[in-house]
């Protein structure tokens, strides 16, 4: 029998693959001991050990005919940006890599995320490793592997290198043909959908159904389905703040909400409640995450795996961070010349059940929680306008009485110019200021722009909250209430009102002179909708705190426009331009 050694073993996603490719695991190691309990739970012939790999002298491991794993990936994820520390996650690549060279076994994989090669040498040298020889280690493999391709369902891109054979690709997503790997019988790929529709409503009653496995097709009584029936429906506030951050955010894009269930779900992630959280409709207008039994079968986990562990997260944790069975299903049935893979049908042993309800913990205050919303939301990059706190937020006191500190202005309007190091600009919007720049302008508009202005600021001036102020919005925020004067809403409606009067279809394009005190010279050319943004994001925070002289300079501008006298005007493509009378 051909043996195998996991290293970083996670919960044994990468050795469940080898396993029903008929390769026993005989020995995995991890950190985390709810990983290993689980890799023990269902992989009862392998020696689990939990430590930090850094202290175990490779010699010391046994001889086996083929090394795996994924060196922990979030040093290299782009998620975590200029914020990963890169070296730590090599000195761990180095050492899996140390291992594969000491113990030379015939077959070798290492996982990780497509961006870990920007940082491997393209011949790797002994030394480099910490092995004191001349030389290279052989690496005959290096590739990168969609899970989707391979049954899946999720996008899940991986960077796999090490001495091993290329798996044949088995299921196609490609519109344009069939790729390198893929095989003319190639089946769709799977979607969400198709893992959802196998699984009975989590906040339903457990019943005498039987479930089919959606990726191996084998049934299960509902009574033996673990890590499923539990409370996944999310908050008002919840729901307000995950669709912000998904469709919102200031330059990682746009995503779908709720996820699209007709396509394969994008990359399962270890922490919930974030932008990369799979949103699912729960029915009468309320959504739900992803349950853990749900997660796992994404991943290609069949329904009878068990996860163990205390707590929801260190259960979703595990889901998340595992290499999905599938794919490395497909490597090693290269390698054994097995066909299909050896079902695990049914449940040896049940996980136990969580000590503390599957009801998730909520966080009754934070005070000093931060805010940031685009107003009117994801434009172009490298200029935006926010709505933030983080002047408050950063502040040095802990005092949890917000209103003792009245010197400190907790709201700010802000133009972010440019991108990078060096490059981008954060400068606070007077209100005075970002009016002045139209109302500056009235004369060289057409007189329709020009009414559709005073139509905005009228809206405007309508939709300003009469009875908020800056604590309250602040004190709403930080105990996670679902309310009108959340911020979150507030910057929908500020939001709102943009895309009323200034629709993106037709001013996506146009352009205008903005001018701050914090700009240089003549200011710069924006768009015409984060001048509005702009306007009514700085007219939402003075507001806050000296009401009456928005509302009176908002009024005045919504006054009659026979006082100001009006030309004949036309809006270019890319800028407000004067044509000749």
């Amino acid at each position: 029998m051909i043996t195998a050694l996991d290293l970083f073993c996670g919960p044994g996603g990468m050795s469940e693959g080898l396993r029903m490719a008929g390769i026993a695991t005989v020995c995995a190691i991890d950190y985390d001991k709810d990983a290993c309990a689980t890799f023990a739970l269902n992989h009862r012939e392998a020696r689990v050990l939990c430590a930090d790999v850094l202290s175990i002298d490779p010699a010391d491991l046994p001889d086996t005919d083929l090394i795996v794993g994924g060196p922990p990936c979030v040093n290299f994820s782009t998620s975590k940006g200029s914020r990963a520390n890169v070296l730590d996650g090599l000195r761990l690549v180095q050492w899996f890599l140390r291992v594969v060279a000491i113990k030379k076994p015939r077959f070798w994989i290492m996982e990780n995320v497509p961006r870990v090669a920007n940082h491997l040498p393209d011949q790797i040298p002994l030394e480099w490793i910490g092995i004191d020889q001349h030389g290279f280690l052989d690496v005959s493999t290096r590739a990168h592997f969609n899970s989707a391709d391979y049954g899946v369902a999720q996008t899940r891109n991986r960077y796999l290198i090490g001495c091993f054979p290329l798996p044949l690709q088995t299921h196609n997503g490609a519109k344009d043909g069939l790729s390198l790997f893929d095989q003319p019988n190639a089946l769709p790929w799977r979607s969400l959908g198709d893992v959802l529709d196998a699984f009975p409503r989590p906040h339903s009653e457990h019943s005498n159904a039987v479930i089919i496995d959606p990726i191996y097709g084998f049934p299960l009584p509902a009574s033996k389905l673990t890590d499923h029936f539990m409370d996944t429906v999310l908050t008002e506030e919840e729901v307000m703040s995950i669709r912000n951050v998904k469709t919102e955010h200031p330059y990682m894009g746009r995503m779908s909400f709720p996820d699209e269930l007709d396509r394969p779900a994008r990359t399962i992630v270890a922490t919930q409640l974030g932008r990369e959280t799979l949103v699912l409709e729960a029915g009468e207008g309320r959504y739900r995450r992803a349950t853990i039994r749900e997660c796992a079968s994404i991943q290609g986990f069949p329904i009878t795996y068990q996860f163990t562990g205390n707590s929801i997260g260190s259960r979703y944790r595990q889901a998340g961070d595992a290499v999905p069975p599938p794919l490395s299903f497909a490597i090693a049935k290269r390698i054994t010349k097995r066909t299909n893979p050896a079902l695990r049908p049914k449940v040896d042993l049940l996980s136990s059940p969580l000590k503390s309800s599957f009801k998730r913990k909520r966080v009754i205050e934070n005070p000093r929680r931060k805010f940031t919303g685009m107003v009117p939301g994801k434009e172009v990059r490298g200029s935006r306008v926010e709505l933030d706190n983080l002047d408050f937020s950063r502040s040095h006191s802990t005092d949890s009485d917000i209103s003792r500190e009245p010197s400190l202005k907790i709201w700010n309007a802000r133009l972010h110019l440019g991108e990078g190091k060096g490059k981008a600009r954060s400068i606070k919007i007077p209100f005075d200021e970002a009016l002045q720049n139209v109302s500056a302008s009235f004369n060289t508009f057409d007189d329709r722009f020009a009414e559709q202005w005073r139509e905005f600021f009228k809206d405007l001036l309508d939709h300003l909250p009469r009875e908020v102020d800056p604590e309250r919005v602040q004190n709403v925020w930080a105990r996670y209430e679902a309310s009108h004067d959340s911020p979150e809403n507030l910057v929908t409606v500020l939001r709102n009102l943009v895309n009323k009067h200034f629709p993106a279809m037709k001013f996506a394009n146009q352009k205008m002179r903005f001018q701050l005190s914090g700009l240089d010279g003549e200011g710069t050319m924006l768009r015409v909708r984060l001048v509005a943004g702009a306007v009514a994001t700085s007219a939402f925070v003075d507001h806050l705190y000296m009401s009456e002289h928005v509302q009176k300079r908002l009024a005045d501008l919504c006054d009659s426009g026979k006082r100001i006298p009006m030309q004949r005007r036309a809006l270019s493509g890319s800028r407000l331009r004067i044509d000749a009378q």
